[in-house]
């Protein structure tokens, strides 16, 4: 039986894996791929949060903007993490009203910010670097 005209499963699959291949199953063409790419919501949320970073980086100026960093959008909300818990405090409680509304202004369709202190890469992350003695010999 021609493995073209199985119905659809595990069988027909693994009988068409089983055959050697030429050339591509598909061509497509890559103006239809292009044209694609261009209307996915992956790219327009990209440049959703790229807008939304560069307003970001206008409101809080260059110094601010360097411990900031915006991770996504999340049901209409950016999602900013910031290296430092003073910086957090401070973004909290004197600047998101005024982010939200440069946001806002800007047209980017966020209407919240979300600040989330920035995860550090372990315990040990922020120690000083530890001696460390061979496996096997005892310590002093």
């Amino acid at each position: 039986m021609d493995p073209q005209r199985l119905p659809p499963g595990p069988e027909r699959d693994r009988r068409l894996a089983s055959q050697p291949r030429y050339g591509p199953r598909r061509a497509a063409p890559l103006a239809d791929l292009v044209e694609r790419w261009m209307r996915s919501p992956e790219l327009k949320a990209m440049r959703r949060l790229a807008k939304a970073t560069s307003v970001l980086a206008e409101a809080l100026g260059p110094q601010r903007a360097a411990l900031a960093r915006p991770v996504g959008v999340r049901r209409g909300a950016l999602v900013v993490e910031v290296a430092d818990h003073l910086l957090l405090a401070e973004l909290r409680n004197h600047h998101q009203a005024r982010i939200e509304t440069a946001l806002a202004e800007a047209g980017t369709g966020i209407s919240r910010i979300i600040l989330v202190l920035a995860r550090t890469a372990g315990p040990a992350a922020g120690r000083a670097s530890r001696s460390r003695r061979p496996a096997g010999r005892p310590g002093p």
